[in-house]
């Protein structure tokens, strides 16, 4: 039934008051709808899926062309509309990075610097367990498993601490508004800034973790009966709307003026953030995706199914905020911390081992590096950098290309946008052609991390009581999900300067917006 409110979705976007220019809002709310590209919003062959976004976008301010970060990894993408910057100014390049100034987990002072920085269940202290094996929130991470860092005597550098700049959560937390983040890893955890203070209530139940769902509720083995069989929930797609669901019923709760849990707490929440990942798998799924045949578009039934999901839950969100009493005083983003490509048909894989053989046979040594849609290498000796370049050039102009398209260091990771600190700048940044992964095994058709027009072509919509004046607002001109931190902050009446990131990248509020 909430799948299908459009009628109802019009009666609530009628012009509510406004508490003055200087603080238009009292909640903000960021939902980032994993996997969502721009086009799927246009295309009449997806559109039809989403009324409810649909919906919004025509009673809101919908941006047509708004790009995420490059790298369009989910960690990047996430830190864009909290810090307002990219990962030149953030620090954080990928969900598995590297960094040349910390020691790997257990180091001393003989180990040798340098250590990939992971993001991800593999820092959980039990990423079998849904949990991951804390309080879904912080208190999961194994400070076991992650890096130390020699100029505070080994001390370990948990997320929110391996992250340069401020967050729009701290900034809301300061000032005295509660603030609350529904994510997928625990390890997310770097949304409370460097701080550590700035998130109040967090619920991210590792998306990784093996369960079983039973009866509807999603169990792991440490809950579930001998000899359950257990699957990852992202392979599963029942799985990822159950976990999705979760989440929203979480949101639901805070609307209400709960915690996560249902604990009474004191109203809802000033700043919210959402993220949902059924329309990520449902694309990036072997079974998924959409393909042609005829010239005409076919929509798979994995992703139907997740869009329709996707859309209901939106549409369960407009519906508690209008019951609650707080629509008018309340600013929604939605988005996408980036896309998937191919968006249509499925993806080949350019082999990504040849790319590091070749390195090694040329004496060329890696420190660190990620291969997936995308390229990043730490050499370990960087006067070796223009060398190792003009080695895959060669690779990549011959006759053998194993899928290689851009090749980026020097001046050219500079004019992308990618140069940052020097510990933390990869080398050497490679793109695979369109259609193709820096993989040698083929389990997904899309991914995304890569820097073209489908990964980073994002929908972005503002919608809410507050922007009802603004109904059926269209804006072409070109933005970045970066400018979504420093609006929501000038929505909420709080002082956008504070984002250190943003004012190094010189971000600015989102044109139109009335904030």
């Amino acid at each position: 039934m909430r799948r299908f409110i459009c009628a109802i979705l019009g009666a609530i976007f009628l012009a509510g008051p406004m508490r003055g220019l200087a603080a238009p809002a009292r909640h903000v709310i960021i939902i980032s709808i994993d996997g969502l590209h721009e086009a799927d919003l246009t295309d009449s062959a997806t559109s039809a899926l989403l009324p409810n976004i649909i919906a919004l976008a025509h009673d809101g301010i919908w941006y047509k062309n708004a790009s995420c970060t490059h790298p369009s990894d989910s960690f990047p993408g996430t830190l864009a509309y909290l810090t307002g910057a990219g990962p030149a100014s953030t620090g954080v390049y990928y969900d598995d990075t590297f960094c040349r100034s910390l020691v790997g987990p257990g180091g001393d002072a003989d180990s040798p610097m340098g250590t990939q920085v992971r993001l991800t269940a593999a820092i959980d202290r039990q990423p079998r367990m849904f949990s991951g094996g804390g309080d879904f929130d912080a208190t999961s991470i194994d400070p076991a498993k992650i890096p130390l860092d020699p100029a505070r005597h080994f001390a370990p550098v948990f997320p929110h601490s391996y992250l340069k700049v401020s967050t729009i959560f701290e900034i809301v937390h300061a000032a005295g508004l509660r603030t609350v983040l529904l994510e997928k890893h625990p390890s997310y955890a770097i949304a409370s800034g460097p701080s550590g203070a700035g998130v109040d209530d967090m619920y991210c139940p590792e998306i990784d973790a093996p369960v079983a769902l039973i009866d509807g509720k999603l169990v792991d083995g440490f809950s579930a009966a001998a000899g359950t069989r257990l699957e990852q929930i992202i392979h599963n797609l029942p799985m990822v709307m159950a976990y999705d669901d979760l989440k929203v019923a979480a949101l639901l709760r805070e609307i209400g003026g709960q915690d996560w849990r249902g604990r009474p707490r004191f109203g809802a929440p000033g700043l919210a953030v959402l993220n949902l990942q059924t329309v990520n798998i449902g694309q990036k799924s072997l079974a998924g995706g959409i393909d042609q045949s005829g010239g005409a578009e076919i929509v798979s039934r994995e992703l139907t199914d997740a869009l329709h999901h996707a859309d209901g839950d939106i549409a369960s969100i407009v519906l508690k905020l209008h019951a609650a009493g707080i629509w008018d005083d309340t600013l929604i983003f939605l988005t996408a911390k980036h896309g998937n490509s191919p968006r249509i048909g499925t993806a080949t894989v350019a082999g990504g081992g040849r790319i590091l053989t070749t390195l090694k046979a040329a004496g060329i040594e890696l420190a660190g590096y990620t291969q997936d849609q995308i390229g990043l290498y730490w050499l370990a000796d960087g006067s070796q950098t223009a060398r190792a370049a003009q080695i895959l050039l060669a690779l990549r102009d011959g006759p053998d290309n194993p899928g290689i398209d851009q090749i980026l260091w020097a001046d050219s990771l500079k004019a992308a946008g990618l140069a940052g600190p020097s510990d933390r700048t990869p080398d050497l940044v490679l793109t695979a052609r369109p259609g193709m992964f820096l993989l040698d095994l083929l389990s997904k058709r899309a991914e995304h991390g890569a820097l073209n027009e489908e990964d980073t072509h994002v929908p972005l919509i503002l919608c809410g009581g507050v922007v009802a004046s603004r109904h059926g607002v269209v804006v072409v001109e070109q933005v970045k999900s970066t400018q979504i931190a420093v609006t929501a902050l000038r929505a909420l009446g709080l002082d956008e300067s504070a984002l250190q990131g943003a004012k190094a990248e010189h971000t600015h509020v989102l044109p139109r917006s009335g904030m």
